[in-house]
């Protein structure tokens, strides 16, 4: 006698399965049996924004990640075996991107265990792939000034961040575009691209983000600029100056974030006691582009929204669809930075209060100083698609 989940017709299952909103539930419906997993979309694209997962790296030689829910507050350690020996350098739209010793690079869903190939590091014009014995690394950089670094150095700060202009399997074309710890500079990759394409800007980006299409990014100097990447390689429209001089302090890290159909830039402004590393965060500011008008006015209240800033793809989120959550505050990871320097040290992590304008409790989930936890925390936004 059959079971009778196997009798439920097919046309009723895939009905049902468009109306439920939560990946879990999803997952447990295409677990009962055979004919409801065939029933249901391996990647649906129905499903809305689910609540961040702040994920925690127990050591990068490990192969369990702990993913915190803010929701539940409570972490689940999962076998990514994917992952041992790879950095993380990125989270977008549910993806993972990763690094290795090899500077390959590639993106994983860590729900779907999905696995995109993204062309190495070394296929970039001016690194020269140059592999010493011990696996030790010579590069070249268009500066002339050349470094010698061990190959596991050069997978922990070749990418500073990467982030995607939508998930790889929403059905839409996507891009890919990184920036480079070592110079500062943006490079992409679309697929069917051989390899990636640099932007060089003459100085260092600090964040990216895709905006109504456009990718724009904003470095040290304050300069807001938007990114063509469908423009000619050779031709200097491929990146277009929108504002100058937003807060322009060299020591203050820059977030873009889209937020509720606005653009965003919040500056995290740090200290450095007695000139000393490690930096800490200190406060936050944020304030709102207007890219027609070219003007930016300060926010002193973001209502229920609340932004996610660090290694990952900066987002925002209504606080009142996701428990747990706190409007007006500002949840953020450590950037850490401070091995490029030699010492041990980043910018902290926590909870900002934008209306109480201080540091709030941190995470439960991570108890000790996160300046010495290696890799950092980082925030992503489950994606079954």
């Amino acid at each position: 006698m059959g079971c009778w989940s196997d009798d439920v017709p097919p046309e009723l299952l895939s009905l049902i399965s468009t109306l439920l909103t939560k990946n879990s539930d999803y997952i447990r419906f295409r677990s009962v049996c055979v004919s409801w997993r065939r029933a249901a979309a391996p990647q649906p694209r129905h499903l809305p924004l689910q609540p961040p997962l702040l994920i925690r790296f127990n050591t990068i030689n490990g192969a369990y990640r702990g993913f915190y829910s803010l929701s539940t507050n409570t972490t689940h350690w999962i076998h990514l075996p994917e992952t041992l020996h790879k950095r993380c350098c990125g989270s977008s739209h549910g993806w993972l991107a990763f690094v290795d010793r090899s500077l390959d690079v590639f993106l994983f869903n860590p729900l779907t265990r999905a696995r995109i190939d993204l062309p190495a590091i070394t296929t970039l014009a001016f690194v020269a792939d140059d592999y010493q014995d011990s696996h030790r690394w010579n590069g070249e950089y268009r500066t002339g000034y050349e470094e010698f670094r061990s190959s596991i150095w050069m997978r922990d700060y070749c990418i500073e961040k990467i982030v995607l202009s939508s998930s790889p399997h929403a059905g839409v074309p996507w891009t890919a575009m990184a920036l480079l710890g070592l110079t500062g500079d943006i490079i992409f990759w679309r697929p069917g691209d051989a390899n990636w394409t640099a932007i060089v800007q003459g100085t260092r980006t600090l964040d990216v983000v895709c905006y109504n299409g456009m990718f724009y990014s904003i470095d040290n100097a304050g300069k807001l600029a938007a990114v063509d990447v469908d423009a000619d390689p050779s031709a200097d429209a491929q990146v277009t100056v929108v504002m100058r001089g937003l807060f322009g302090i060299m020591w203050d890290k820059k977030y873009l974030v889209e937020s509720d159909g606005e653009l965003l830039l919040a500056v995290r402004n740090v200290y450095d006691l007695y000139g000393q590393l490690p930096y800490e965060a200190y406060y936050f500011d944020v304030y709102k582009l207007d890219l027609k008008g070219k003007e930016c006015s300060t926010v002193n209240s973001l209502g229920d929204r609340a932004l996610f800033l660090g290694k990952n793809h900066s987002f925002s989120l209504s606080s009142a669809d996701f428990p747990g959550c706190r409007g007006n505050c500002i949840y953020f990871t450590d950037d850490l930075r401070g091995y490029v320097d030699d010492t041990v040290g980043g910018y902290g992590w926590g909870v900002f209060s934008i209306e109480l304008y201080n540091m709030q409790q941190p995470f439960a989930c991570y108890p000790v100083d996160s300046r010495f936890v290696w890799q950092p925390p980082v925030w992503i936004t489950p994606n079954l698609c």
